[in-house]
């Protein structure tokens, strides 16, 4: 399972309300762009919205972990 803390998105990646690609499309973030994340769900991450946006989730293979959470 994938660790929680900050991760930033290798390519443009669409943000699910669900961890599954049959989700509903909640947001659309940049490459580069950090998210936080809390946990892994499967082969997703649930995402943290700095801008008060609901939570969500991207796939794993589109991240990668800058720094863990305390």
């Amino acid at each position: 399972p994938a660790e929680a803390g900050t991760y930033e998105t290798l390519r443009p990646t669409t943000v699910y309300e669900e961890p599954s690609n049959s989700g509903r499309a909640v947001a659309q973030i940049g490459r580069g762009t950090e998210v936080t994340v809390i946990r892994s769900v499967g082969e997703w991450l649930e995402v943290r919205s700095k801008h008060g946006k609901p939570p969500g989730y991207i796939r794993s293979d589109d991240a990668r972990l800058l720094s863990r959470a305390n």
